[in-house]
């Protein structure tokens, strides 16, 4: 069955600025998922201004990390306690809106606390269909911050013994490990995106259990691999565009605050950066779901039969 994007592309649009009742879920999407990010970008370094001196210094501060494990425990203990808060608020927030936009579809009857109650009772099936599709991922990136803990120990090492940095054979080794597993994580990433996406709506559409929805999903990307393509490509370009529309915008405000203003300006424009980001991701977010979520709707025999 060929699609029709362009009547999906309208229709996503028209839930995204005209059904207000689901910027809610959409804003907490968004809270539990660009806050963070907003959060840390002020304190992010700029690797490209980073030098010799500055690589010695943050070792060394590494090192002096080391000496402090359980307060550093604790606290990434706690910080994780947050992020799964967060993590089970997004989860609702795009429990609700997959289940919004269906009942829309189907012109039937909106009765928002009913959708609130579905998304509560889809929580558990989500964080696990999570868990099983950012697995893989979760693997590779601990095998990453694994090598790179034992290059930085290395490094230490380097510069407590000398007085300049010189590079080891083990640095070296580690070096060659972490290449490869850095390569899979934009492909494994792409994965667990896709996966988590059509997991999800198929475990709200047909009540199926974490197990079938996953096996349902690897057959609805055969059966449908290049409407799936398609929405992946242009939920890219979507997301990628608003972002750096506003990442552009931004910029170009920074530059004009720091040239024109006193710097007692900074922490009133990083304020406006962070509510301005979260008001654009909720309406990105919306989008984003109402397209997916309509695009699978709209196609025949969505559910593939078990094998």
């Amino acid at each position: 069955m060929a699609l029709n994007f362009s009547r999906i592309l309208r229709q996503a649009a028209e839930i995204t600025f005209g059904r207000r009742w689901l910027w809610l879920p959409a804003f907490l999407f968004a809270l539990a998922v660009d806050l963070p990010r907003l959060l840390a970008a002020p304190f992010t370094p700029d690797l490209s201004q980073i030098n010799l001196g500055q690589i010695e210094k943050l070792i060394l501060n590494l090192g002096e990390i080391t000496q402090r494990l359980p307060q550093v425990i604790g606290g990434i203990f706690l910080f994780s306690i947050l992020l799964g808060g967060l993590w089970c608020v997004a989860t609702i927030g795009q429990a609700v809106l997959i289940d919004g936009v269906r009942s829309i579809h189907q012109n039937a009857t909106v009765e928002r606390l009913t959708h609130w109650k579905k998304g509560r009772a889809l929580l558990g099936r989500f964080v696990a269909i999570d868990t099983i599709v950012l697995f893989p991922l979760f693997v590779n990136l601990l095998l990453i911050l694994l090598l790179l803990a034992g290059m930085s120990g290395s490094l230490l090492l380097s510069v407590q013994s000398r007085s300049t940095l010189q590079i080891s054979p083990v640095v070296g080794m580690l070096g060659v490990l972490v290449l490869p597993l850095l390569c899979l994580i934009i492909p494994l990433g792409i994965l667990a995106y896709l996966y988590r996406l059509l997991a999800f709506r198929l475990a709200a559409f047909d009540d199926l259990s974490v197990r079938e929805s996953i096996k349902q999903t690897s057959q609805f990307i055969k059966q449908n691999l290049a409407p799936v393509l398609g929405w992946l490509l242009f939920t890219g370009a979507v997301s990628y565009g608003i972002n750096g529309a506003l990442l552009a915008g931004v910029g170009a405000i920074r530059w004009l605050i720091e040239t024109q203003f006193a710097v007692d300006s900074w922490l009133v424009f990083e304020l406006g950066v962070i509510v301005i980001s979260l008001v654009v991701a909720t309406f990105r977010n919306l989008f984003v779901s109402a397209w997916w979520t309509l695009g699978m709707l709209a196609l025949e025999n969505k559910k593939a039969p078990a094998e």
